[in-house]
């Protein structure tokens, strides 16, 4: 799965509050806070620049070191609420991407509900998964049939799959 504008769409403030809550200092927080509400952006179009950049509500800095830890934060928030949900379900997470793993006989079931518990916090922080980019994957008796039953939630079934440079295929 794959976050559809992830940086546009997080938010400082509830990365800082996350943080907080883990035990991030008080004058780091509101350092950051202070930084994000000065964030200006300057659009440019055919070689012509904006002459006055626009206040910016929800958007992290890419490229910033802080804003890696402000969607981390985000994004253990996912993690802890899909793994309470269905504890049997592995997650890989890599900033703006994610990857959730079931197996045994419930696999597809667990996949779904993992999928749904996950889609409770994005609508929360206003995240959304690029449909494009939405796949599922599996393999054994009958599971092609079970994915593609539930092609609405977890994507179109595909034979093989990247995750961070690991390539699988299954004929």
């Amino acid at each position: 799965m794959d976050l559809r504008k992830c940086f546009d769409k997080a938010s400082a403030e509830i990365g800082v509050e996350i943080l907080q809550q883990l035990g991030l200092p008080e004058a780091i927080g509101s350092t950051v806070l202070r930084f994000y509400a000065m964030h200006e952006k300057y659009f440019e179009r055919d070689g012509v620049v904006a002459r006055e950049g626009l206040r910016v509500c929800n958007s992290l800095l890419q490229g910033c070191p802080m804003s890696m830890i402000l969607l981390a934060a985000q994004s253990v928030t996912w993690v802890r609420h899909v793994k309470a949900s269905v504890p049997t379900a592995e997650l890989g997470v890599y900033v703006d991407d994610r990857s959730l793993f079931c197996t045994g006989a419930k696999s597809v079931t667990n996949l779904v509900a993992a999928t749904h518990a996950g889609d409770e916090v994005d609508r929360v922080l206003k995240w959304q998964k690029h449909p494009d980019k939405l796949r599922c994957y599996g393999k054994g008796k009958g599971v092609k049939k079970h994915l593609d039953r539930c092609a609405d939630v977890l994507g179109p079934y595909c034979v093989d799959f990247v995750l961070l440079g690991v390539f699988r295929h299954h004929q």
